[in-house]
């Protein structure tokens, strides 16, 4: 059962996220750049008490609070901009790069949880299938999503560059999470894990997303999809403050993980990527060759592995 402050803080950070999500909806956007920082703050101050009390992975939770802490930042100097100096955040040419950090902060988290302390040839296998299902993905993306949007990022300056390098993060942050979660019987995975993971993959979709807007010109501050932005702060604050409840070592867990059971759920979620993109797209035989090699060369690597 969870404690009463626990519960407090939990009810905090959904309500705040609720009253985003409402300005979102109604519009108001000078009162979202005042409320976003309190959100990012808040989840950065939750996610950090962790680090006081973890054991083996207190540098994820530092590292991860950092990240929380540049998104803070940035949005901070977001609402300064538009609403003490009158100027459009839209064409700072930092912004960009500071809110770049959260993404690097938190693919450094994912990487450092799914390598930390295993054994050598399980951490080979483990980055050849994590390799594998990122240029899948990003194939998946590239061909399903449409090319040219991607080529026209460079297009855009600074922003564009940021937001190509960010293109590159979202992948290894939908990527690494499920591939963690595969890995692990599902009642092996603490709730506080599967707040931070669907936090980190909620941060990695709505990036996808606002990148999507940049592209076409149709962003819109504090709307909709910086609402999911905070949903996934907030996500993160809420598996802080879950984990401090009950500070559960993931090394108390690291048994149940890269069994052969793991194993073959990456392999067939790799399967499964490509046959989403045949139902989503009409894909050219040439297309579908790219999907093969990247398989037929996992398969071949996953064997190397395991005869030694």
């Amino acid at each position: 059962m969870l404690k009463r402050r626990t519960s407090l803080a939990l009810t905090i950070l959904a309500s705040l996220w609720l009253l985003y999500a409402g300005i979102a909806v109604s519009g108001i956007g000078w009162l979202g750049d005042i409320a976003a920082p309190f959100i990012g703050a808040l989840a950065t101050f939750f996610v950090f008490r962790c680090a006081l009390v973890s054991v083996n992975y207190r540098v994820t939770w530092f590292v991860t609070a950092l990240g929380l802490f540049f998104w803070t930042i940035a949005d901070t100097v977001w609402a300064s901009y538009a609403l003490l100096l009158g100027l459009d955040p839209e064409k700072s040419v930092i912004l960009p790069f500071i809110y770049l950090l959260t993404s690097v902060c938190f693919v450094f988290t994912v990487f450092y949880i799914s390598l930390y302390n295993r054994r050598r040839w399980m951490a080979f296998q483990f980055l050849v299938d994590i390799i594998a299902i990122f240029c899948s993905l990003s194939v998946f993306s590239y061909y399903v999503y449409d090319h040219n949007r991607y080529e026209s990022l460079l297009s855009l300056g600074y922003e564009g560059v940021a937001s190509f390098i960010s293109l590159i993060t979202d992948m290894l942050l939908i990527t690494l999470p499920i591939a963690i979660l595969l890995s692990l019987k599902v009642r092996k995975v603490p709730v506080f894990l599967r707040f931070m993971m669907a936090g980190f993959v909620a941060y990695a979709v709505s990036d996808i997303l606002y990148i999507n807007t940049v592209v076409n010109g149709a962003y819109i501050p504090n709307g909709w999809n910086d609402a999911l932005y905070m949903l996934s702060l907030s996500l993160c604050g809420a598996g802080g403050v879950l984990f401090f409840d009950n500070p559960i070592d993931l090394g108390s867990i690291r048994k149940d993980v890269d069994t052969s059971l793991g194993i073959v759920y990456r392999s067939l979620f790799l399967l499964i990527i490509p046959l989403l993109a045949i139902l989503l797209r009409q894909l050219r035989f040439s297309e579908l060759m790219v999907f093969a090699v990247i398989i037929v060369v996992h398969q071949l690597c996953s064997r190397l592995i395991r005869g030694r």
